[in-house]
């Protein structure tokens, strides 16, 4: 948070940003991140009779900025304002500063009734829309992982049909020896286009299939359709695991 508030400031061309932090190697940071200066903690008192605005937004338990320590700032700097925003729950700035002359305090819970009274119609818009986004993308990966669930069931299919035409080719040079080389090689190139026009459009269908609430059972139906070896199956899924785990 105290980076977040520190860029905004940086974005919005203050004159100077002072960064101040318990550990001050964390300020230090901060500081440098947004070309800003770095004091130590026990400097705060000194900062606030300098600054215009105060962003306070620690995790500490109590109050880190309290009314008597900002109304000695505020002698300091007679007819000149302070703004102080609250950013810390619980709050940083004590709410008694409000009864000062020339601090101006918002924090939390005021920035929370602002909104209600102004309407929450955008707030609402904004929340809606994130739904809507992680509702897609939940969707979405969903359907990436049924898909990918019928895929070992594919490799399978085409491992099958592979070793199904390098059976046949094998017993076609059996048959007819005195085939040429070439020829042999038209048969193949032949046989092999067909299997895999065969196969394209089912494995093409059966993945968009498997990206629905019931895709696993096209998985299944494919299986036992063309009578697929359960281990050959389960053997890509282990072996697809360990690429994985790699």
């Amino acid at each position: 948070m105290s980076a977040l508030a520190a860029t905004t400031l940086l974005r919005a061309a203050v004159g100077e940003i002072v960064v101040a932090n318990r550990t001050y190697q964390r300020a230090a940071r901060v500081a440098e991140a947004v070309g800003g200066r770095a004091v130590p903690f026990d400097a705060v008192d000194r900062e606030l009779a300098a600054a215009d605005l105060v962003v306070s937004c620690t995790g500490a338990d109590g109050l880190v900025i309290g009314a008597a320590q900002l109304s000695e700032a505020l002698r300091e700097r007679p007819a000149r304002p302070i703004f102080l925003l609250d950013l810390a729950l619980p709050r940083d700035v004590d709410p008694a500063v409000r009864g000062l002359d020339g601090a101006h305090l918002v924090d939390l819970e005021r920035l929370s009734r602002l909104s209600d009274d102004r309407g929450s119609t955008a707030v609402t818009g904004d929340v809606d829309a994130v739904r809507h986004i992680v509702a897609e993308e939940v969707a979405a990966f969903a359907a990436w992982q049924r898909t990918s669930q019928v895929a070992p069931t594919v490799v399978a299919l085409r491992t099958m049909a592979a070793d199904v035409v390098t059976a046949e080719l094998a017993r076609l040079e059996g048959r007819l020896p005195q085939l040429g080389e070439h020829d042999r090689d038209e048969i193949a190139k032949t046989v092999r286009r067909v299997a895999e026009k065969l196969l394209h459009m089912p494995t093409v269908r059966v993945k968009e299939l498997a990206g629905g609430p019931e895709g696993h059972a096209y998985a299944t139906a494919l299986r036992e359709l063309f009578d697929l070896d359960r281990n050959a199956v389960e053997a890509v899924t282990r072996a697809e695991s360990l690429g994985e785990g790699r």
